[in-house]
């Protein structure tokens, strides 16, 4: 969005180098996005979501690694064929609504403090109870 903004910016203000500067970067970063940063904040998250407290259904940990996964595949396959990159503003379509979904599931928990369907419930322990909890002596 910024290299768009500023390649529109710069174009209206008869700025062709830094216009032509702002196009390249906008259209170069179309083509790592998919490859590096897309699949490494959705595994990333997909993983935390897997292994941390319950604080979304977990199809939403199946289909954060889905989308990673569909991140990095796209983005490779758009290194050989510039067509695919098409298919990446599909997930990033995907991406949205995912987003969307995950927060309309965080608001809709009737209790914060209750965890979705898995073990490790979310009442309990929290960050402030375990920093005041003095160490025992035999982990000293």
């Amino acid at each position: 969005m910024v290299f768009t903004l500023t390649w529109a910016n710069s174009a209206t203000h008869g700025q062709s180098a830094s216009a032509r500067a702002a196009y390249d970067l906008m259209t170069h970063f179309a083509q790592v996005f998919p490859i590096v940063p897309a699949p490494t904040v959705y595994l990333a998250l997909a993983a935390v979501l897997a292994t941390g407290r319950a604080v979304l259904p977990a199809i939403f940990t199946r289909l954060a690694a889905v989308i990673g996964i569909g991140f990095l595949l796209v983005g490779l396959v758009a290194v050989i064929t510039p067509d695919a990159t098409a298919a990446a503003g599909s997930l990033a379509a995907l991406q949205a609504v995912w987003i969307l979904a995950a927060g309309i599931s965080a608001l809709r928990r009737r209790n914060p403090t209750e965890s979705f369907d898995r073990q490790r419930p979310l009442s309990g322990t929290s960050c402030t109870s375990i920093a005041a909890t003095p160490p025992s002596r035999s982990s000293r």
